[in-house]
């Protein structure tokens, strides 16, 4: 537990260090302020939705990415391929750090939309996971490419198919049928629509059993090319 800790204090001071938790609180509070102004919008909630998934994913997707090349390039990576440091502990705590930020700036986001008419638990879980999902995505495309400008371009067809499709269905704008569940992100946001609705005692159990399938199966994906291809590169 206390080297658990001790790496989640160190990820923490690397989000400090390289302005991603000023970044992402700066971001936060610019759409808090519109949302407030806009609180009474009809499609309040179908907005809210779109930039809280879109938000989630991003703090995820991009800033996992820009993380570990920094890490490449100063040759922290080589170090840690080398060191006692177990690789379990490294990704888990970098991607808790990652998401716990993320699920923050979400929960404040939904506030300012809001106010407290939300499902606390859902809304902080679904956000959670979908951090979770998308930095272990960033991981996984990281490990194709150490250019920032490169890892960007690549991340553009995984955020629309994996992320902006789900939502284009549940926004009306496609109809994908079953099809959308192909998604890993789809059950989080099924969760986190419903943590937004007005009636909160229906089971959530399929959603929450997908997400955690989803995240396993991610999560083993991740790590077996950060080893392979991130830290032995």
């Amino acid at each position: 537990m206390t080297n658990f800790m001790n790496q989640l204090k160190w990820q923490a001071f690397l989000l400090h260090k390289n302005k991603v938790i000023i970044i992402s609180l700066v971001v936060t509070g610019f759409y808090a302020v519109v949302f407030y102004l806009f609180r009474d919008f009809e499609f309040i909630d179908k907005l809210l939705v779109t930039l809280l998934l879109n938000d989630s994913a991003i703090i995820g997707f991009l800033f996992i990415g820009l993380g570990i090349i920094i890490e490449k390039k100063s040759r922290v990576l080589s170090a840690i391929s080398v060191s006692p440091i177990n690789h379990h502990l490294y990704i888990a705590t970098k991607v808790l750090s990652l998401s716990l930020l993320g699920s923050l700036c979400t929960l404040g986001l939904a506030y300012a939309a809001v106010g407290v008419n939300f499902n606390f638990i859902d809304m902080l879980i679904s956000s959670f996971i979908i951090c979770m999902i998308t930095t272990l995505m960033g991981i996984i495309l990281v490990s194709f490419t150490f250019e920032f400008l490169k890892f960007c371009l690549y991340s553009l067809p995984l955020i629309v198919v994996f992320v902006n499709l789900p939502l284009l269905d549940y926004l009306g704008v496609l109809d994908l049928g079953n099809f959308k569940y192909i998604s890993p992100i789809q059950p989080s946001l099924d969760l986190l629509v419903s943590s937004l609705g007005s009636a909160h005692d229906q089971s959530l159990s399929l959603e929450y059993t997908l997400s955690l399938v989803w995240l396993v199966l991610i999560y083993g994906i991740a790590y077996r090319l950060f080893n392979t291809r991130v830290l032995n590169a």
